[in-house]
C-alpha cells in the first residue's frame, strides 16, 4: 500500500477537440472519434459530367497518340517507402489530410496498392482534382 501511495501520480493532459478541451475520459473518447469520423469520409461520386467527359477525351487521347510508344518511368514501391521515410513527421497534412505519422505507419500491402494507383496516374496521365 506504501508504495503506492508513494509513487507519483501523472495526470493525463485534456486533449482538444472540436468542441474545446477534453477532460474526462469519455469526452476524449468523443473527441478522438468524431475526428476520426471527419478525417475518414467516404469520397463523394463524381457526377460533374463535363469533368468525367474531359477525362474520358484525355485519355482516349492520350491512348491513341503516337507518344503511347514512349514508355512513362513507374514508380517501385520501394521507391515510395524512401520518399514517405524522409518526410518529416511534424509536417501538416496536404489535402488528402492524411498525416506524415499515418503514412509511415502504412503496411506493405497498402503501399502496393498505393503505387499500383500512382503509376496508373502516371501511365494515362490523370491526376483528379482534389474537391472540397
Amino acid at each position: 500500500m506504501v508504495r503506492k501511495l508513494s509513487k507519483k501520480y501523472s495526470k493525463i493532459s485534456p486533449i482538444l477537440g472540436s468542441r474545446g478541451l477534453a477532460f474526462s475520459i469519455v469526452d476524449k473518447a468523443n473527441a478522438f472519434a468524431y475526428n476520426l469520423e471527419e478525417t475518414f469520409q467516404e469520397n463523394a461520386e463524381p457526377y460533374d459530367d463535363a469533368h468525367i467527359e474531359m477525362v474520358e477525351e484525355e485519355v482516349k487521347d492520350f491512348l491513341s497518340s503516337p507518344t503511347q510508344s514512349t514508355v512513362t518511368k513507374l514508380a517501385s514501391p520501394l521507391e515510395i517507402d524512401k520518399i514517405i521515410g524522409k518526410l518529416n513527421i511534424r509536417m501538416a497534412s496536404g489535402p488528402d489530410k492524411i498525416p506524415v505519422k499515418a503514412l509511415k505507419l502504412i503496411t506493405p500491402n497498402v503501399l502496393t496498392s498505393m503505387t499500383k494507383i500512382f503509376n496508373k496516374c502516371l501511365k494515362f496521365h490523370h491526376f483528379p482534382i482534389h474537391g472540397n
